[in-house]
């Protein structure tokens, strides 16, 4: 038996942890059971500057990062994520102008930080001006003499030494301020204390490239950096440039190249900063020591104008340069709110590829009606306009009616809604706080190549930043159409994922082969298709148990996994899976135990043919089928709170197969009710409403109010499968 769906969610960096990984003696490792891990990899990284980010590749290779802040406004909320061939780079705002000086850049390649960070503290090496205290915001010195020293931060101590980043990055930022390039009086140089592994570069004739950075007025850049790409192939130059008294130097092989540098004014009174991006599409290296300036005297404002009035609370800049061999440089630049940012215009380029994306999520609250949100991107193709002013028309808008549910209390979520290009192999967003519960309409603005990926943390903490996270699938969304979406609406059951228009890649989730029966299931499931959510693993005890029978006959059951891949006989035979899911441990007092157990008969070459677009794993396209696995989906007809009247509620529920299994008739289903933790179940009338719909009746004793109330589903088809579905706690009572 080969397991499928154990994930690690540790923290890297700070703390790390993965199957088989190293916990902090300090800070235990969070572990969680996640849906897809067969279809990817994502691990959560803590920065230096106490930034949360979650870190993974999809199904396509393409490097997905998403960012949670402590706070969104201002520099605080910039941060920068660069992929660079296989490194991926992810740099706070007020970090940059200290980049390649005071900063390595190597404290925020992601892959060292794994490395170095594997005992559950990021261990540093420092080096100090003469005769300056050994003493840095956050960080605990464990050794060393003279100018250099060692130590460590932990994942408690990283917000410090960011809040200090930060007081030092506006203090040399005012008017009139004469920056000294130490940090904090006295350190010259932080980096990861870790074994380098030498720069290797193409052996190239190289000159020198001398690059100068004048701001808005034409002043040189007092220090920051640049990204430069040999346009005519990336592996023979593509780095970070570190900007010395508005100059940086690099020694590069003739050719092409383009580059892209940042260029942040503080402003003292109002607390935020203006960031210019400066692009140079084409730029051919010639002599040695030619020059190339970079200048924000031309930049031109990134703006836009929405049918309604909306806060900006996000935006989103990306600068992609592709080579003429396919590789690239990919850099992201996101910003919070109160970030003003202007892009200097540049011409259609002739070398390679370039895209430029814009986008901004934004909130309005009207005085009348519900709340609204917006998410819009825009793009252009081998050049940056000079009109950088967008203006949505209610045209292009797709409308989503959405609902956030909570299972009582008020919760302060996050919320993120990322594009995603076909041409991207680095996708960067950031998480939004908003409240739950929470109605709104959601306006959704993009090209119709673009698809979109939504995810929701319900109980994010700083000990597990990403508790209860819920994922929605890849979806298109095209213009003047209209949907609902519902978050975390109950009953919650673990059970197969679907599948959504817009993925065009997808792994089946329980497939056979003529050996192996593959099962992967998603440990909580809401009401909409498509969502996934993970749970935590606590420090004691277990968060899951997966049992799978063949022919009555168990044959295996472990803890903490949802699934896995067994071996199968090819003859007709019987299975049982058994999945019961824990929830209370992510501070839910709604679903907090559910256990689906289901059974269905299977044999090689029998079943449902993967659809297009899908394959079966390791074994490949159409090597595979897919059982006829019974699924129900039982929207409770609550409120956004998870509460029902006392008295007769109607609720519909669908009982289904899984996508891609043959299809039989429902030959049964009912619903039954549980008012003392599920020691006895009572029948809710239920009717068929044909298609696999039902409807009940629920009926709540007034006795029941203030009390939590268990939902079981039961079903079967002609094909001889059957399904019971419990859920305990899955709604409570309130008086009509």
């Amino acid at each position: 038996m080969r397991r499928r769906v154990l994930a690690a969610l540790g923290l890297i960096g700070p703390l790390v942890a993965a199957a088989g990984g190293v916990a902090s003696a300090h800070q235990p490792a969070v572990s969680a059971i996640s849906a897809g891990s067969a279809r990817t990899a994502a691990s959560t990284v803590r920065l230096i500057t106490g930034d949360v980010l979650r870190v993974g590749t999809d199904a396509r290779g393409r490097s997905t990062v998403r960012a949670l802040s402590a706070s969104r406004r201002g520099i605080t909320g910039q941060l920068q994520v660069t992929r660079a061939g296989k490194h991926l780079y992810a740099i706070p705002g007020a970090a940059k102008r200290y980049l390649g000086g005071a900063i390595d850049p190597g404290v925020f390649e992601v892959a060292d930080l794994a490395k170095a960070g594997q005992s559950g503290r990021t261990p540093v090496r420092l080096s100090f001006a003469a005769g300056a205290p050994h003493s840095v915001p956050g960080v605990t010195v464990t050794g060393g003499s003279g100018r250099d020293a060692t130590g460590y931060l932990t994942p408690a101590s990283t917000r410090a030494f960011g809040r200090a980043l930060v007081a030092q990055w506006k203090a040399d930022s005012r008017a009139g301020a004469h920056p000294s390039g130490k940090l904090f009086g006295g350190l010259t140089r932080i980096g990861l204390d870790r074994p380098t592994t030498p720069v290797v570069r193409p052996n190239y004739p190289q000159v020198t490239l001398i690059i100068k950075v004048t701001d808005q007025d034409g002043k040189p850049l007092s220090d920051g950096e640049v990204d430069v790409i040999n346009t005519d192939d990336s592996t023979r130059f593509t780095g970070f440039l570190p900007v010395v008294d508005g100059e940086a130097r690099a020694s590069v092989p003739l050719g092409n190249y383009s580059a892209i540098s940042s260029v942040d004014n503080y402003d003292d009174n109002a607390g935020t900063d203006i960031s210019y991006l400066l692009s140079v599409g084409d730029y051919k290296v010639t002599r040695d020591r030619q020059t190339l300036t970079m200048s924000a005297r031309n930049a031109t404002k990134l703006s836009i104008a929405t049918p309604r009035p909306a806060a900006i609370v996000a935006q989103t800049a990306e600068w992609f340069r592709a080579d003429k061999q396919q590789g690239g440089l990919d850099s992201s630049f996101g910003y919070g709110t109160g970030a003003t940012v202007y892009v200097t215009p540049t011409p259609a380029v002739r070398v390679g590829q370039l895209h430029w994306l814009t986008g901004w999520s934004q909130v309005g609250a009207p005085a009348h009606g519900i709340p609204y949100s917006y998410d819009a991107t825009f793009q252009e193709t081998g050049k940056i306009g000079a009109d950088q002013h967008h203006v949505v028309t209610r045209a292009q808008e797709s409308v989503l009616d959405a609902r956030y549910y909570t299972d009582g209390p008020n919760w302060n979520s996050d919320f993120v809604r990322t594009p995603i290009y076909p041409f991207q192999f680095l996708v960067f967003s950031s998480f939004n706080p908003q409240p739950s519960p929470l109605h709104r309409t959601e306006y959704v603005v993009g090209p119709k190549e673009v698809v979109w990926q939504a995810s929701l943390l319900a109980t994010s903490s700083e000990e597990n930043p990403f508790a209860s996270e819920v994922d929605d699938g890849s979806r298109a969304y095209s213009a003047g159409s209209t949907g609902t979406v519902d978050w975390l609406r109950g009953a919650i059951a673990p059970g197969v994922m679907a599948d959504t228009p817009g993925n065009g890649f997808w792994t089946c989730a329980v497939c056979r082969t003529s050996g192996t029966l593959s099962v992967d299931l998603a440990p909580a499931l809401d009401s909409t298709p498509g969502h996934a959510g993970s749970v935590t693993i606590p420090a004691k005890g277990h968060a899951a148990r997966f049992r799978i029978y063949r022919n009555g006959k168990l044959i295996d059951d472990e803890n903490d996994v949802t699934g896995g891949t067994f071996t199968a006989p090819a003859r007709t035979a019987t299975y049982r899976l058994v999945d019961t899911v824990q929830r209370a441990q992510d501070g839910f007092a709604g679903s907090t135990t559910s256990t689906v157990d289901v059974s269905f008969s299977s044999a090689a070459g029998v079943g449902g043919k993967l659809p297009a677009g899908w394959d079966c794993g390791a074994t490949g396209s159409g090597a595979c089928t897919i059982p006829a696995m019974l699924q129900a989906n039982v929207p409770l007809a609550t409120d956004l709170t998870g509460h029902l009247p006392a008295g007769p509620s109607v609720t519909s529920f669908t009982v289904g197969h899984i996508q891609g299994a043959p299809s039989s008739a429902i030959r049964s289903a009912a619903l039954q009710l549980s008012f003392d933790g599920g020691r006895t179940w009572h029948p809710a009338p239920t009717f068929a409403e044909g298609g696999g719909r039902f409807r009940a009746v629920l009926s709540n004793p007034e006795s029941q109010v203030g009390h939590r109330v268990g939902v079981r589903v039961t079903a079967t088809d002609t094909l001889g499968g059957s399904l019971t579905q419990t859920v305990a706690n899955a709604y409570a009572v309130v008086s009509r």
